[in-house]
């Protein structure tokens, strides 16, 4: 991969002991990521340390829109990553990893773009925000809550779609997380690694 976007910030987020994690993400998109990690215990407090610093920099950059990743991530090697901003920026929200329960029972062998079920929306993995929608996020920021329940509760309040792409282009990994010691992540429904559908 080479470039998102003249247009896109990337940020990433991780906890001490996973930098090689992170690493390994941010090889992947270049060098411009911006990796974001701070020395409190594991938990709520950590994320949403390194989240409000993310969006606190993208909201003082110019940048059009915001690719927000997590280090737990894989990236199929089939998925054009350049120019997100511009083949998804149009997107107010845009998720490449989708668990099982996001998706509707009749979209789940689709290909291309579809709507997630904001209701049930969780994971932050790897989203891209326009910036008007980070903006409005931003000024209504829970930081009493994971990045993944605000935008939630943002977009069911404010009727807000949240799209995907089958297959997702991203994988979650069984690592440790920033709320606890064991890995225990939901699977993309479709990974575009995988050969057989959802």
């Amino acid at each position: 991969m080479r470039s998102c976007g003249k247009g896109t910030y990337k940020a990433l987020i991780t906890i001490r002991g996973r930098e090689v994690y992170a690493q390994k993400v941010a090889e992947k998109l270049g060098k411009d990521v911006a990796i974001y990690c701070n020395d409190l215990p594991l938990g709520l407090g950590n994320h949403t340390h390194n989240t409000f610093n993310a969006l606190t920099d993208f909201v003082r950059s110019n940048a059009k829109t915001l690719l927000f990743l997590e280090d737990d991530i894989i990236f199929a090697d089939r998925f054009n990553w350049d120019n997100l901003d511009k083949n998804y920026g149009n997107y107010e929200i845009f998720t490449f990893y989708t668990p099982r329960s996001l998706i509707l029972p009749q979209d789940r062998n689709k290909y291309g773009i579809i709507k997630v079920i904001r209701s049930n929306f969780f994971g932050s993995q790897c989203l891209l925000m326009s910036r008007s929608f980070v903006l409005k996020l931003f000024s209504r920021l829970d930081k009493n809550l994971y990045l993944d329940t605000n935008i939630q509760r943002y977009c069911v309040t404010n009727d807000i779609d949240i799209y995907t792409i089958l297959p997702n282009p991203v994988e979650h990994l069984d690592l440790p997380s920033s709320w606890s010691c064991k890995g225990r992540p939901h699977k993309s429904i479709w990974f575009w690694g995988d050969e057989n559908g959802a």
